[in-house]
């Protein structure tokens, strides 16, 4: 599970910015470039919740602030 979620983390920046450059400089349908949108934007909202759960920790999780 470790490999898998440091994967993740690694390929984050590339996923986003392959979805980016396919919004602005392909030349496909509207509804798929929404799409790619939906998913790009999604993707983004999960790491920046990941990161904050990080930093601020949840409930007894020990995060990096001192409880």
């Amino acid at each position: 599970m470790l490999i898998v979620g440091f994967l993740s983390f690694v390929l984050t920046p590339v996923t986003i910015g392959v979805g980016a450059w396919a919004i602005f400089k392909n030349k496909i349908d509207r509804r798929i470039k929404v799409l790619i949108t939906y998913f790009v934007v999604v993707r983004i909202a999960t790491v920046l919740t990941l990161l904050g759960m990080a930093i601020v920790g949840g409930a007894g999780s020990g995060g990096w602030l001192p409880h």
